[in-house]
């Protein structure tokens, strides 16, 4: 999902309500990036840097009219034929700016489209742009066509490439000081190789049904995407209360986000204190260019729903509480480990002291022993000699 997407996508969640009256009044997206890559220390810095921002044009082609209805680069081309949007890209800096424009691949990760460095798409060699390589004036916009044009020999298929858009500081012997810096963003592109009747526009509308948020009550509208290309739809909401005749409400505007094809999307309506829980019918409306469905509800209106908000806060305050009862737990365990082990060392020092004395004593009792052997040994008796053996007068 691009920038301009997740503008949109927040606008119209529960927590941004508030500012989908003012989406809807916008004719016009400006898509401010400030991904700012920066190589290289300042010897004299400012506050001066890189910024720019894209508008896409709204569509006027009749034949595509139900994609070029919108402020996204959509487009469906025959084989052999070319397809044309335009843009303008405005200067959000105080300095001149290199400008260059390309075409790249995206990727699908984790659930979300993104810009893909190291990967490849046909797209490239079918995109032309009305001027390229060029110098914005600090304050300026300058509008650029870019151009399709889809080989004749190209077989049927939906390809989902970026429009790249570089930015660089101009070099300027004047300066004093040198910081090379870049700028880039990707914008979505959508491009069915196909007719217009192989890429039918075809969207529904499935429920309506009340909420409670932080902002209030609100009617969530669930659009469903049943086409073989995106739809970012516009429409109104009219009700009507069944038990007091004459009680109507609206309409109420609602935009939503862009929806891919075989997805589904919930988009919030804010409604005031009159739209109170009763039975109301209700109608609702939704285009994209020329393509429009209605549809009409009967249904009993409750707002007792879950405070998505709400919830999430109490949510937040278990887990606090959750992880401070781990930590607390934690540290018991740790305090219990410790004095289990301080206890086991004293056993085992008291145990190899009670060896080490038992060692000294049986030590003694043995050098004892060879003292008391030597105290008791028996005397030798000596024999007589010969000379004391022989009697006198014997001579």
């Amino acid at each position: 999902m691009d920038v301009g997407e997740r503008l949109w996508s927040l606008a119209h969640s529960p927590l941004g309500v508030k500012m989908s009256k003012v989406m809807a009044a916008t004719t016009s997206i400006w898509l401010a990036f400030a991904t700012i890559i920066s190589f290289a220390t300042p010897a004299f810095a400012d506050n001066q840097g890189l910024g720019i921002a894209i508008q896409v044009i709204q569509g006027k082609d009749d034949s595509s009219k139900d994609l070029n209805k919108n402020n996204r680069l959509w487009f469906v081309i025959a084989p052999g034929k070319s397809g044309s949007r335009d843009f303008q890209i405005r200067s959000a800096s105080d300095i001149a700016q290199k400008i260059h424009l390309g075409i790249g691949a995206q990727k699908q990760e984790n659930g979300v489209r993104q810009y893909d460095p190291e990967g490849s798409t046909p797209a490239s060699d079918w995109a032309s742009f009305s001027r390229n390589d060029f110098v914005l004036a600090p304050r300026t916009t300058a509008s650029i066509s870019m151009k399709i044009s889809v080989p004749a020999n190209t077989d049927v298929q939906t390809l989902q490439p970026s429009l790249l858009v570089q930015a660089s500081a101009v070099k300027s012997a004047s300066a004093q000081y040198k910081v090379p810096t870049a700028l880039q963003f990707s914008q979505d592109i959508f491009l069915g190789v196909g007719t217009s009747d192989q890429f039918l526009t075809k969207f529904s509308i499935d429920d309506v049904y009340g909420a409670n948020t932080n902002e209030g009550h609100v009617l969530i509208l669930k659009l469903s995407n049943s086409g073989k290309t995106p739809v970012a739809l516009t429409g109104d909401l009219q009700l009507s209360n069944l038990t007091f005749a004459g009680l109507t409400v609206g309409p109420l505007q609602f935009v939503s986000p862009s929806i891919q094809p075989g997805e589904s999307v919930e988009v919030p309506v804010k409604v005031d204190e009159k739209v109170t829980e009763a039975k109301w019918q209700i109608l609702v409306r939704a285009q994209q260019g020329s393509i429009q469905e209605t549809r009409t509800f009967d249904k009993d209106i409750s707002f007792k729903g879950v405070n998505y908000v709400q919830l999430a806060i109490t949510s937040s305050g278990i887990i606090l509480v959750s992880l401070a009862l781990l930590l607390i737990a934690i540290r018991t365990l740790r305090s219990i480990k410790r004095k289990q082990l301080e206890e086991q060392r004293s056993k085992d020092e008291a145990e190899a002291a009670r060896l080490a004395e038992a060692e000294r004593v049986a030590e003694l009792e043995r050098q004892l022993a060879e003292m008391q052997a030597v105290l008791v040994k028996p005397k030798t008796k000596r024999k007589p000699s010969a000379k004391a053996k022989t009697k006198p007068g014997t001579d």
